[in-house]
């Protein structure tokens, strides 16, 4: 039993460095990365692209959304790059333009992929400052200005990414955007290298341009751009104060199970495909690596980690479970607590706890899907044998 309560033991250190390590090392290294203050400038124009495809139910919502940004009017232009819609998606749109001149509508002439709707956009436009944002999702009036700012104010920051707040009441979707927000603006502040939502992001054209011919056609369009930019040694962060609401999201939890299983594939896959080069940012192949570690490895060593807490419990040793429970469960529950961007009070913050519970082991399933469906040893083989 001995044995067993050492490989416990050493599984568990592995998994809480792993978590709470990492997040341990980032906010150390990013306190040390002050930014240097900037001159205050003029706002730039900004072009705002919305791709679309059969997107009739949002489309009219989404162009009457953007007018609501703060941002002065006049300097504000919206794209509107459709990738062959079906339905009024167009129609819808160039209605919106008659109504507007300051909005446009690019209709492309094949069905294409995310991925030339964004190479198409950079083409179009001439503004040096370039906001993505998705026609399903919804935009704080400050959104637009601060991702502008953010870009101004970084001179070495190529891409700045929203923070994603999801229209549900589900707890759990809502826990895991608080979660995802907060570890990937650490990993931009930390390394330059964070991951971002294709919900809305904004961009240098003049750093992306030169790009373009490299832009793969990807499901997963988010890691392949964070990864290509960070092969030339520019930096992507995200901005927490910019933020987006997601619209088409999970509201039950077996949608949720589904949305993470689906996603989280895609997700898991690019992340698979992209090999950073000698040149890229460290950051960009340290956070590579951890979400591997974390999609892939974590899953198995967790479910270790169960079998051995039961059979130390069987055993009739009930301190060794107990207490490495607690060093995950007290800095999890102390950060829930202590939040003021969950937006809970008093019982609201017993309810999240639960909630994270609940997370915790539906993305413990989801991952455990994820990792047989990419076949993970097989695809490291496969990458063997084309080298």
């Amino acid at each position: 039993m001995n044995a067993v309560r050492v490989v416990f033991i050493s599984v568990g250190a592995v998994l809480w460095l792993s978590a709470f390590g990492y997040l341990g090392v980032l906010r150390i290294i990013a306190r040390r990365r002050t930014p240097s203050p900037t001159a205050e400038s003029l706002p730039p124009r900004v072009a705002v692209v919305v791709p679309t495809l059969n997107e009739e139910r949002f489309i009219a919502a989404k162009i009457r959304d953007l007018a609501r940004t703060d941002y002065p009017p006049d300097l504000v232009s919206i794209v509107v790059v459709d990738g062959g819609s079906s339905d009024g998606t167009v129609s819808l749109a160039e209605k919106e333009a008659e109504r507007d001149g300051t909005i446009r509508v690019v209709r492309l002439a094949r069905v294409p992929s995310k991925t030339d709707q964004i190479r198409q956009a950079l083409e179009v436009v001439t503004e040096e400052f370039v906001i993505f944002t998705d026609a399903d999702s919804l935009l704080a009036p400050s959104c637009v200005p601060r991702l502008v700012s953010g870009l101004l104010n970084a001179p070495r920051t190529a891409l700045l990414g929203a923070a994603v707040r999801p229209a549900t009441a589900l707890l759990e979707e809502r826990l895991h955007w608080w979660f995802l927000n907060y570890v990937w603006w650490l990993e931009g502040q930390a390394l330059g290298a964070a991951m971002f939502s294709a919900v809305c992001y904004g961009v240098r054209r003049s750093a992306l341009l030169p790009l373009l011919p490299r832009l793969r056609e990807e499901k997963a369009d988010d890691v392949h751009l964070a990864h290509l930019l960070a092969g030339e040694g520019l930096e992507v962060r995200l901005c927490r104060a910019a933020l987006a609401t997601e619209v088409r999201v999970p509201r039950t939890r077996a949608e949720f199970l589904e949305f993470r299983n689906r996603r989280g594939t895609k997700y898991v896959r690019a992340l698979q495909s992209v090999h950073p080069g000698k040149a890229a940012r460290r950051g960009v192949r340290m956070v590579r690596a951890a979400r591997l570690w974390h999609f892939l490895v974590s899953p198995a060593l967790t479910a270790v980690l169960a079998v051995g807490a039961a059979a130390l419990i069987v055993a009739g040793d009930w301190l060794s479970p107990a207490l490495l429970a607690a060093a995950f469960v007290v800095p999890a529950l102390a950060a829930v607590f202590s939040s003021t961007a969950l937006g809970v009070r008093g019982w609201g913050r017993c309810r999240s706890a639960l909630a994270g519970v609940r997370l915790v082991a539906l993305t413990w399933l989801s991952l455990l899907r994820i990792g047989r469906s990419v076949r993970p040893f097989h695809r490291l083989a496969a990458d063997k044998e084309t080298k």
